[in-house]
């Protein structure tokens, strides 16, 4: 039985998740675009996203809409537990 290679996962914190989103240069921003392109799975806590939001709302009041900000976590290659 020939099976299939295993998904490299990787989870990441909350500072690193934001990372992820505002530095394009970081190590996680380079994880978050190898999972963009399906070579590997990122896993985030909730509470991760839940950061994202606050820091979006605080600090670019007015610039998204909530049906853009619900958009934006569908479109992002990350599973949230």
């Amino acid at each position: 039985m020939v099976g299939r290679a295993r998904v490299v996962s990787y989870h990441l914190d909350t500072p690193q998740f934001v990372r992820a989103l505002f530095d394009s240069r970081s190590d996680e921003a380079t994880l978050l675009e190898l999972a963009a392109c399906g070579h590997i799975d990122i896993y985030a806590e909730g509470k991760s996203w839940n950061a994202v939001l606050w820091l979006a709302m605080n600090v670019f009041q007015g610039s998204w809409t909530p049906a853009q900000l619900g958009a934006m976590k569908e479109d992002l290659p990350v599973n949230f537990r």
